[in-house]
């Protein structure tokens, strides 16, 4: 009997058009109409008990060890990257549920940047 393959993690060159997609999107954080959220498997697939229970209310589906290792693979300063995923800089997205969305999410990612550094 076959197991299924657990979801494979973005490659380097996906994670980097990613990055870049942020990069220009960050650009104007009020004209962001989409949540650029972290390519990955989702956090139901890890095989980390802690981000299997952390997966309930979160905004971003992928967890933490996998959020973590799209931006070492990239080579990101995490102190740098903190700043630009700061949820106050989301403050003037456009519309009220989506800014509260943008801010929740953005707060995880932040969370997860702080303690790399």
């Amino acid at each position: 009997m076959a197991s299924a393959a657990s979801p494979q993690r973005p490659g380097y060159y996906q994670l980097s058009a990613w990055l870049a997609c942020t990069h220009s999107s960050f650009a104007n954080y009020t004209a962001i109409s989409r949540f650029p959220y972290v390519p990955g498997p989702p956090a139901s697939s890890c095989s980390r008990p802690a981000c299997k229970s952390s997966v309930q209310g979160r905004r971003n589906k992928t967890c933490d060890c996998a959020i973590r290792a799209a931006f070492v693979s990239v080579g990101i300063d995490p102190k740098k990257e903190r700043l630009r995923w700061h949820p106050d800089r989301f403050a003037g997205v456009v519309g009220e549920s989506r800014r509260g969305e943008f801010q929740e999410a953005a707060r995880e990612i932040f969370v997860v940047l702080g303690g790399m550094c």
